[in-house]
């Protein structure tokens, strides 16, 4: 997948304001890694999910964030990259919206799936206890899945 200069210099600009879109590139399995390694449009998920920006914002760039984990050759480096794993974290946490809350749980679902990602994943404080605050019971079907 590649971004023209236009699109490249849109997405820098305001990144938030393009998620709905990446999230609909993200659904085709050609476009995972290519998205993952482009700058703009990593940036552009990682801006779009963090907290202040619409939630619909958010719902689409922590949707993308899932998809993309989902792909075996980007898992150790999303995982590796600090603001993905803060951005998903605060997203996973009781309180934020609930799609925002199932997206980034997926994400770290997915994540975790990578055999060199499984000790560092878990050996996180802030990651287990995202995870185990999901699974009370009590808290949002989905969530707990």
């Amino acid at each position: 997948m590649a971004f023209s200069s236009a699109a490249s210099a849109r997405f820098g600009a305001g990144a938030g304001d393009y998620c709905h879109e990446l999230l609909g590139k993200s659904f085709d399995k050609a476009n995972r890694v290519p998205m993952w390694n482009n700058a703009f449009a990593r940036n552009a998920l990682i801006n779009g999910a963090t907290e202040g920006h619409r939630e619909c914002t958010r719902k689409c760039a922590t949707g993308a964030l899932c998809i993309l984990a989902s792909c075996e050759a980007n898992k150790v480096e999303m995982w590796g990259h600090p603001a993905v794993r803060e951005v998903l974290v605060v997203g996973a946490q009781d309180g934020q919206p609930e799609q925002v809350r199932e997206n980034a749980l997926c994400a770290l679902l997915n994540l975790s799936c990578a055999d060199d990602n499984w000790v560092p994943m878990f050996s996180d404080a802030a990651v287990r206890a995202v995870l185990v605050a999901a699974a009370v019971e009590g808290q949002p079907e989905n969530a707990r899945q």
